[in-house]
């Protein structure tokens, strides 16, 4: 995951007089308040829409979130193709296209449309329930199966599922606003930190 306390730490340090204050957004939120200049920055996993540039912050694998009684929760690591007929939880339309079509890897690599279910979620929470009655599954990012433990639900490894990331965004006509620069600089100094920590 992000490292987001150590990057306020090096904010905080560089910029004392600074006041953070911290929101929790849905996906169909953050960018919308992005564009509308209500945030200066966010914490996501991308895609991102137009008018945003980002900074990586992490990269991650991504594992398949099914019903702890499909046949398939007990095996693994699969290929993507085994969970072919396996519907996707729906997303909300209010969720951009680029990001729907990435966390369900639709189209599959074969080029065939993914089946989704009824349901129409802006939320991780409401999508676990959904997959712990056996409706469908989805692919999030690998710390999901520690952190969202739930009952009916379980995780397995898929050996040809695209990466995932974590990056700081702004809009790109804000690059240059003072609180951006700051956090942005502070995010390359953490990032730096940990990439010469893995390579030393």
């Amino acid at each position: 995951m992000p490292p987001i306390p150590e990057i306020f730490d090096e904010l905080q340090a560089a910029q004392p007089g600074l006041t953070i204050e911290v929101q929790r957004m849905g996906f169909a939120d953050w960018a919308e308040a992005l564009l509308a200049g209500d945030l200066d920055v966010a914490f996501v996993f991308p895609p991102v829409p137009p008018g945003v540039q980002t900074h990586r912050l992490t990269t991650m694998p991504r594992v398949a979130c099914l019903h702890d009684r499909d046949p398939l929760a007990g095996q693994g690591p699969l290929p993507l193709q085994q969970l072919a007929d396996r519907p996707v939880v729906g997303w909300s339309p209010t969720i951009p296209k680029a990001w729907r079509d990435f966390w369900s890897v639709d189209p599959r690599p074969d080029g065939t449309p993914v089946r989704y279910t009824h349901h129409q979620t802006t939320e991780w929470e409401p999508a676990l329930t959904a997959i712990g009655l056996g409706e469908g599954v989805q692919f999030p990012p690998e710390p999901s199966r520690w952190l969202y433990q739930r009952h009916g639900v379980a995780y397995a490894d898929v050996t040809d599922l695209t990466p995932c990331w974590t990056a700081l965004p702004w809009h790109t006509q804000d690059r240059d606003k003072p609180t951006v620069t700051a956090l942005c600089t502070a995010a390359r100094t953490v990032t730096s930190r940990h990439s010469t920590a893995r390579n030393g």
